[in-house]
């Protein structure tokens, strides 16, 4: 009987659930222009690094397409209600994909919902923000990705953007029958966020908690007790919400979390968007890889800048530690050099409107 409560008090709440998608769906299409600009994949979950890109996302496209409508579609709100959404897309709306690290195996089931978009819109141009693919090496791997091979390469008029060598070197390898492949930074850097300065003191460590990470407690504990041994204040914290963060609440979770980093003389993460918000911040940053090596890949766009370096091991930690405190340099975001890339994807994206 309690099994039956629960299973009851479920269905009601999805149906709910669906009801309010519906209604939104509704209301967003509701003075939708012949031709529009239709964002999928948007994080309501409590992941602010995604939620950065959404924020970055949006803002390109407002700068480089300002007559255009930008229709924004949340990745839970398309799950509960892609039929109806299906129905309000023309063939000359252009699809854009939220980008991020979610394709693969790592997020199998924000993979499958991928495939349901090629699946569901065959006509539609799409182009897929700068994104990671990681397929993991067992047999479960090797069986999602010849599936995946099948929706990548089977929609012509997929654009698909990577922002780090390893997933680039995938598409190359394995899903060769994706010809629009563009290598671009990821949309975080995109954002300048470093003035006005502030104030700054302590450090910050951002670590993962998830299946990504790499780094153990013990090694955690050896980088507390270094930065203890130099009297160096240190806090946690997380590009993770305590809670789901809403499409209308983002720019103020995100502003919330930029201060902290902006007031912080040095962070410490695994963290590929803990490393990206120091960097847009003008923060010092000493970067640590993850489990699928996108840290890394960040790095390779931004190691041009003097306040941020990569360390390969504990050695490279403590060397950095005592630059950067030696460092009393007050950093300024520039990423002038960048801009080249994101103009790529604008002229792409124009492409595609003038073919449409």
């Amino acid at each position: 009987m309690l099994n039956f409560s629960k299973s009851l008090i479920r269905k009601l709440l999805e149906y709910k659930t669906k009801i309010a998608y519906r209604n939104r769906t509704k209301l967003l299409f509701k003075n939708k222009k012949e031709r529009s600009l239709i964002l999928i994949f948007t994080p309501e979950h409590s992941n602010l690094g995604d939620h950065a890109i959404a924020l970055a996302e949006r803002r390109f496209l407002k700068a480089y397409f300002p007559t255009f409508n930008i229709i924004e579609i949340s990745g839970r709100h398309y799950k509960f209600d892609w039929k109806h959404i299906k129905r309000y897309i023309s063939k000359n709306d252009l699809i854009l994909i939220h980008g991020g690290g979610f394709l693969g195996t790592l997020w199998i089931h924000n993979e499958k919902v991928f495939r349901n978009i090629l699946s569901t819109f065959p006509d539609n141009e799409i182009i897929v923000f700068p994104q990671s693919i990681y397929f993991s090496k067992d047999e479960f791997g090797r069986r999602q990705m010849e599936i995946s091979k099948k929706y990548y390469e089977g929609h012509s008029k997929l654009t698909l953007c990577v922002r780090d060598l390893s997933s680039l070197e995938f598409i190359k390898n394995y899903f060769s029958g994706v010809k629009n492949v563009l290598f671009l930074p990821d949309m975080v850097t995109y954002l300048n966020l470093s003035k006005p300065k502030r104030n700054r003191d302590g450090v910050i460590l951002c670590f993962r908690e998830d299946r990504e990470k790499v780094f153990s407690k013990e090694q955690v504990k050896m980088i507390e007790d270094e930065l203890n041994c130099k009297g160096v204040k240190f806090r946690y914290t997380c590009t993770i919400s305590k809670y789901p963060v809403d499409i209308n609440m983002r720019k103020l979770e995100l502003e919330k979390k930029f201060e902290e980093f902006k007031t912080s003389k040095l962070v410490l993460t695994d963290r590929l968007h803990g490393m990206l918000f120091s960097a847009i911040t003008g923060t010092p940053c000493i970067a640590l890889n993850n489990i699928s090596g996108k840290v890394k890949g960040g790095y390779e766009w931004i190691k041009y800048l003097r306040y941020v370096r990569f360390a390969d091991n504990f050695e490279d930690i403590k060397k950095y530690i005592n630059e950067f405190f030696q460092d009393e340099n007050a950093y300024i975001y520039e990423n002038t050099y960048l801009k080249k890339y994101f103009d790529i994807l604008a002229l792409k994206i124009s492409s595609k409107l003038k073919g449409i």
